[in-house]
C-alpha cells in the first residue's frame, strides 16, 4: 500500500477475523476505511481500530446499512422529536434460521471460519442479532447494564451460540429486552419486530414498515398506513446509500454518522451479553480493560 498507486479507501467485506488486521494495515498506510460488521471479532481489536483512525488522521467506518432504511429513518425522527414522550421501553426479537449445510458448512471457506469463536467472534449476536442491537442502541442511547444468556440449541456442528436473550438497563433509565435465534423453523416465517415504548405513545418496526400509536391531545391515532406509504419506498439499496454516505463525509471533511465508535457500540454490548452468561453476573459498561474479550 506504501509504494501502490491505489485508491485512498478501502472496505474489508472478508471473514470476520480478519476484519481488524487489514482496516489496521490499510490504515497504517492512511488509507480511510469503512469495515463490514462486526468490525472486530474482540472488543480489543475494535479499540485499536478507533486508536489507529484517530492517531493517523484518518475516516473509519462500519456497514450498518439499516440505519439509513427509511422505515428505520422515520421511526428515529419520531423517537429523537418526542413523539412517543419519555421512552422507558425498547423490546426487539430477531427469529430467523441458518441451516447447517448451506450456510455454515456451504463451502470449504464457509466452514474455515464460521461458526467459531476465534475467527466468527460469536454467532447469533455477532453475526445476524448485531444489526438489531446496533438498532436498540440508536434508539435508545447509551446502555448502563446488561444481563443475558446463550446457548447453542439445535446447530452441533458449531461453536458459537445460536439463541440468545438479553436485558439491557439504559444510561436514560429505560429498559430493554432481546431475543436472538437462527433456529426457528419452518425458515420461511422468519421475522424481527422491534417495539418502543413511550409515555405518550408505542411504535412498531417490521418488514420493513413502521405502525405507530400515539396519543394526540388525549386521543389515540392509528397512523400505520400513513407511516407506510411514507416509509416503505425504498428505491435504492442500503449499501449504496451507506457508501454515499461515507464518500460524502470524505469530500465533505465531515464525520461519518457510523463511525468507529458508534461501530463498536453494539460489539461491546454484546461482549457483555456474553460474560454475563459466561459470569451470571450483571456486567457494567463500559467495559473496563480486565473485561475485553
Amino acid at each position: 500500500l506504501a509504494c501502490l498507486q491505489v485508491d485512498s479507501r478501502g472496505s474489508p467485506a472478508t471473514p470476520s477475523y480478519l476484519h481488524a488486521p487489514q482496516a489496521i494495515y490499510a490504515m497504517e498506510y492512511h488509507k480511510h476505511v469503512i469495515v463490514e460488521k462486526p468490525m472486530a471479532t474482540t472488543l480489543a481489536g475494535a479499540r485499536e481500530m478507533v486508536m489507529k483512525a484517530e492517531r493517523n488522521g484518518v475516516k473509519l467506518g462500519v456497514v450498518f446499512q439499516e440505519r439509513y432504511a427509511p422505515d428505520i429513518v422515520k421511526a428515529r425522527s419520531i423517537v429523537s422529536s418526542g413523539g412517543l414522550g419519555k421512552v422507558f421501553l425498547i423490546e426487539a426479537r430477531m427469529m430467523w434460521w441458518r441451516d447447517e449445510k448451506t450456510y455454515y458448512n456451504r463451502d470449504e471457506l464457509a466452514r474455515s471460519w464460521r461458526g467459531m469463536w476465534d475467527t466468527e467472534g460469536g454467532g447469533a449476536l455477532t453475526n445476524q442479532g448485531i444489526h438489531t442491537v446496533d438498532l436498540m442502541y440508536w434508539f435508545g442511547g447509551e446502555v448502563s447494564d446488561v444481563a443475558g444468556f446463550y446457548t447453542n440449541a439445535s446447530h452441533p456442528s458449531i461453536t458459537v451460540e445460536d439463541n440468545a436473550v438479553a436485558v439491557f438497563r439504559y444510561r436514560s433509565g429505560a429498559l430493554g429486552s432481546l431475543t436472538a435465534s437462527v433456529s426457528t423453523q419452518p425458515s420461511n416465517v422468519q421475522f424481527r419486530v422491534i417495539r418502543i415504548y413511550g409515555t405518550e405513545g408505542q411504535l412498531e418496526i417490521t418488514d420493513r414498515s413502521i405502525t405507530l400509536l400515539a396519543t394526540n391531545q388525549g386521543g389515540v391515532q392509528r397512523a400505520g398506513q400513513e407511516l407506510k406509504r411514507d416509509t416503505v419506498t425504498q428505491t435504492e439499496n442500503l449499501h449504496k446509500l451507506l457508501f454515499s454516505s461515507f464518500l460524502n463525509a470524505l469530500r465533505e471533511g465531515r464525520e461519518f454518522p457510523v463511525n468507529g465508535y458508534e461501530g463498536m457500540k453494539s460489539l461491546e454490548i454484546i461482549k457483555a451479553i456474553y460474560l454475563s452468561s459466561n459470569t451470571n453476573q450483571v456486567i457494567k459498561l463500559p467495559l473496563n480493560q480486565v473485561y475485553v474479550i
